[in-house]
């Protein structure tokens, strides 16, 4: 198998996640907060970090390869982690918490495990500074999404 595979297999897996999880008549709205905070900031986060800065990039991504930054998969992927990101995000303020740590450690690992398909690559000191952006990125996403829905925990 090609491993420019990997990007579809994983929003694939994310897609079918969301579409199990997360109820027909609320899908709409979590499509919509995962495009607006998922697959938008990922675009932005590869341009800032991967094409300015370079603290990761991704590679073997051919045919989807989207500009050499970034693989076509990767923001529909981010879309759909997102969506059931949100979808579950607790009300009550420990597991909120808890939440967020275990979600941002999932994200983290699962560039791990890219890195070890060799299809992307933490840079330097970046790869023990990731898990702090993904804990900057999921609580910003969380906190955004409980401001517009009014949820307030408890």
């Amino acid at each position: 198998m090609d491993r420019e595979y990997i990007f579809l297999f994983k929003a694939v897996f994310f897609g079918l996640g969301a579409l199990i999880l997360i109820p027909k008549e609320q899908y709409r709205k979590f499509m919509l907060y995962g495009f607006a905070l998922g697959a938008i900031p990922q675009i932005l986060v590869v341009i800032i970090f991967s094409g300015l800065f370079h603290w990761y990039r991704y590679q073997n991504m051919g045919v989807f390869n989207v500009g050499g930054l970034s693989s076509f998969w990767s923001p529909l992927a981010w879309m759909f982690a997102l969506m059931f990101f949100l979808y579950l995000l607790p009300r009550r303020r420990i597991f909120f918490y808890l939440y967020i740590a275990a979600f941002s450690l999932f994200g983290y690992m699962v560039g791990i495990v890219l890195e070890n398909f060799r299809v992307f690559k933490y840079i330097g000191v970046f790869k023990y500074l990731a898990l702090l952006a993904y804990i900057c990125w999921f609580s910003l996403a969380a906190l955004i999404y409980m401001r517009q829905e009014h949820i307030e925990l408890k």
